[in-house]
């Protein structure tokens, strides 16, 4: 009535594995539950993992950026600090110098003594004295009673020449070019007269002091009364040191000049002359 002992078997074998397979089941599928994520494990995965990631960036980034900012600011400060006082150094130590060099050159005003200020003046009236020496036409000065030049010795090669000019500067002071009228006048062994217009031009002041050198040039008529041309032109080329004492007085040396009487015989003499005059 309750079947075979054969039925009975295979019924419960099948129970039992009917069981054992639900029970299979069962543990793969709570292992697959326990494996498999769940939404609230993701929820505190990515939580735990995006802090621990800002954290740790937040942490570098500071440190990072701290470090550089103090080895930078460290670096750019002492490199301006070693600029600027390199530089302050070098500024005071200037300043030290300017300061000295100042005190050891006295100004303009103490180093030119009052009576040798540069002239202000413009005109000035000069006369001069000096030998005449004959270059070429040798024994020109010989003649009558004269024929002994040289200042009393024969021979007719030197006169004493005697010199008068006045003259103004286009500047308005006792610097720059001048234009006036010169008159030289020579004795001995012969007589020679020999008036022209007269160029100068005075460089200087020299060291802001009353010293000019002066070259000269003078044109015109020359008249000499023991050679056959007697009338002729006059040429005059010199260069002479002046000074200006107190923008009155003046003192000068012609120590270059060259005097030439030129027709159809040229005679050349060169003089020396030292002279002095006023301003005005």
């Amino acid at each position: 009535m309750y079947g075979t002992p054969g039925t009975k078997g295979a019924l419960g074998r099948f129970t039992t594995e009917s069981s054992q397979s639900s029970h299979h089941r069962r543990v793969l599928k709570k292992g697959a539950r326990s494996s498999a994520p769940t939404p609230r494990g993701n929820f505190i995965q990515n939580a735990e993992g995006s802090f621990i990631q800002k954290a740790e960036g937040s942490f570098i980034q500071k440190a990072e950026g701290s470090f550089l900012q103090k080895a930078g600011g460290s670096l750019l400060q002492k490199a301006e600090g070693s600029f600027l006082a390199r530089t302050v150094s070098a500024a005071g130590v200037a300043a030290f110098l300017a300061v000295g060099a100042a005190a050891a050159i006295p100004t303009t005003a103490h180093a030119v003594p009052k009576i040798l200020e540069p002239s202000k003046r413009p005109w000035f009236f000069t006369g001069a004295i000096g030998p005449s020496i004959l270059v070429t036409g040798n024994g020109a000065f010989d003649y009558g009673f004269y024929r002994c030049g040289r200042f009393g010795y024969c021979g007719g090669d030197t006169q004493l020449m005697l010199q008068m000019e006045i003259g103004g500067h286009f500047s308005g002071d006792g610097s720059g070019p001048a234009l006036g009228l010169g008159m030289d006048f020579g004795f001995g062994g012969a007589f020679r007269f020999e008036p022209g217009l007269k160029f100068w031009y005075d460089i200087g002041p020299i060291a802001d002091m009353a010293i000019y050198v002066t070259p000269t040039v003078q044109l015109g008529y020359g008249f000499q009364d023991t050679v056959a041309d007697r009338h002729a032109f006059n040429v005059q080329l010199g260069c002479s040191g002046r000074v200006v004492l107190g923008n009155r007085g003046m003192l000068f040396a012609q120590l270059i000049g060259f005097d030439i009487h030129a027709k159809n015989d040229v005679l050349v003499t060169y003089n020396i002359l030292f002279g002095g005059g006023v301003t005005f």
